[in-house]
């Protein structure tokens, strides 16, 4: 972008922290211009734009730089807009190729920054916020001080891992990226490697291959990418956006697990993207689970992995009898918020299972969300009902949801990440930046095979809390209990509305009858007058004659 704003004008290279000085700035200034869109540079913009004014920019260290370029790729699965072959790698493979475009061409980051530091006023390194910009705009309004700057920095797409552990390479390879560069980057003080670059990635390297390396593949078989849901639709671009997060944290907690010769089943799996995934990271066979499955997909799955993917349509209430105790690991993205009774879908993982099989899920924490009275009318679906109206079911916090499955035979094992994400669509927040959009928290946890403590939780229809304690049952007619109680739960609700639709019926008749009696009765009142009115006439009349 280029921000024109009292005697400045700001342009954003990307990733060097351009939308936390535009927050504070339209914050500070009534009047604020972006009179260039995206990362133009100063040659971009018409003279008469720019004329008078004070031009800025910030930079970043190009290996830093490298790295949130690198992965604002793979966490939104669309190139950043340089050289987009590069962006189809390992981040140390990305480095390699980067190192080869330095050297042929005298620098890679250099030649992205070079039009837009060549051409302002003035520089400043982004590392050294807030302080710079503070001391330029208070030249000229000695009122703004570094109290004035209350927001924190806002994150940008890619920053949504521990890049530390992530994102890191051989220091040869950086290094020779660096000296590529410091003719450009030494007058800014960038002359050393970051140390916290500097290592080896543990795990599965397959696994942080963008998702868009696979995309080619399912376009040659004519569909339009293998990974449909983790592309932003232009009609859901909220949910769009939260599901490539969604996938890529998943993603990078597999890498640290061992799924070599395992047989796993992807539980919910939509278009098939992490069974693909899991296969990529050494899976015997991955069972993939889900209400139906598209043509187009089941063509491309069979031609592609020759059984190494078995797709089964069924209930997640009742998984293939052929899958019983045949699992080593099991996954769930997204999906227990969405399910009317939970238990029993607990209960079904725990019978497909080995003994200490394990089982991973992603979820959301609507801890928030349960108390926030504009909860949308959605939510009302599912699970999402029973969270609202009873927070006890122990979905809507990570405590809640380690209990609940320790009840229903699933030791708790560790959580794999945690974060923030926002905007979610369709509930507001507590003031977060004035909109209706806010922040939800949503975890990994992995969870062991163990012993059920429980049955089942259920509620009545007045929506009292029940539980039953089992003890030494076994699996097959724990299942059958908890469904028949399930089942005389789901009855009791209906013969309740059913009820109450009858009352609400004879309710209606009634206040009709009343009405019509009430109109009846000045039907009445108005026939007695008139009969009143010729009665008197008629006497009246006699008199006279």
């Amino acid at each position: 972008m280029a921000l024109k704003f009292s005697k400045f004008i700001f342009y954003h290279i990307g990733r060097t922290a351009g939308y936390w000085v535009r927050d504070n700035v339209n914050r500070l200034y009534r009047e604020t211009t972006e009179v260039g869109a995206f990362h133009c540079t100063p040659g971009d913009i018409e003279d008469n734009q720019k004329d008078g004014l004070t031009s800025f920019t910030l930079v970043r260290h190009p290996l830093e730089w490298l790295r949130s370029y690198w992965l604002h790729d793979v966490v939104n699965g669309t190139p950043a807009g340089h050289v987009e072959a590069m962006l189809s790698k390992s981040f140390q493979e990305f480095l390699l190729e980067v190192l080869k475009y330095s050297r042929e061409n005298g620098g890679f980051v250099s030649e992205i920054f070079a039009p837009y530091v060549n051409n302002v006023e003035l520089v400043y390194r982004s590392e050294d916020l807030p302080v710079p910009i503070v001391e330029l705009l208070g030249q000229h309004d000695p009122s703004i001080s570094l109290e004035n700057f209350t927001f924190t920095r806002k994150t940008n797409e890619g920053a949504v891992f521990d890049l530390a552990d992530y994102a890191k390479a051989d220091e040869k390879i950086l290094s020779e990226i660096l000296s590529a560069e410091i003719d450009f980057f030494s007058k800014f003080g960038y002359t050393d490697v970051p140390a916290k670059m500097v290592g080896t990635i543990k795990g599965h390297s397959k696994i942080f291959l963008p998702v868009t390396s696979s995309k080619t593949t399912f376009e040659e078989s004519g569909v339009e990418s293998v990974y449909p849901r983790y592309f932003s639709d232009s009609s859901r671009p909220v949910a769009g956006q939260l599901a490539i997060k969604d996938f890529h944290h998943v993603s990078y907690a597999l890498q640290g697990m061992d799924l070599c010769g395992k047989d796993v089943v992807d539980i919910g799996a939509a278009d098939c993207g992490l069974s693909e995934l899991m296969i990529s990271a050494g899976a015997k066979c991955v069972h993939a689970l889900d209400l139906s499955f598209a043509h187009q997909l089941k063509e491309y799955i069979a031609q592609s992995y020759f059984g190494k993917i078995q797709l089964h349509e069924a209930s997640f209430y009742g998984v293939p009898s052929e899958l019983s105790r045949q699992a080593d690991f099991a996954l769930s993205v997204n999906l227990l918020h969405n399910l009317s009774h939970v238990e029993k879908f607990l209960l079904e993982i725990h019978g497909l299972l080995k003994d200490a099989g394990l089982f991973f899920v992603h979820v959301p924490l609507w801890e928030d969300v349960v108390a926030d009275s504009t909860a949308p009318l959605w939510m009302g679906f599912g699970k999402f009902g029973q969270i609202l109206q009873y927070p006890c079911t122990g979905l809507y916090n990570e405590a809640g949801i380690v209990e609940l499955f320790s009840n229903y035979g699933f030791e708790f094992v560790n959580k794999s990440y945690e974060f923030n994400f926002g905007p979610c669509a369709g509930f507001s927040s507590s003031e977060i930046d004035g909109t209706r959009f806010g922040p939800v928290k949503v975890c990994g946890l992995l969870f062991r095979k163990s012993e059920i403590k429980r049955l089942v939780e259920s509620w009545d229809v007045s929506g009292i809390h029940l539980s039953v304690p089992v003890s030494a049952v076994g699996d097959s007619e724990l299942s059958r209990m908890a469904y028949e109680l399930v089942e005389r739960n789901k009855r009791l609700s209906s013969d309740a509305k059913n009820l109450m639709l009858d009352i609400g019926a004879r309710e209606g008749v009634i206040n009709s009858l009343r009405g019509q009696i009430f109109e009846l009765t000045q039907v009445i009142d108005e026939l007695r007058t008139e009969i009143a009115v010729a009665r008197s006439a008629s006497e009246g009349s006699e008199a006279e004659n």
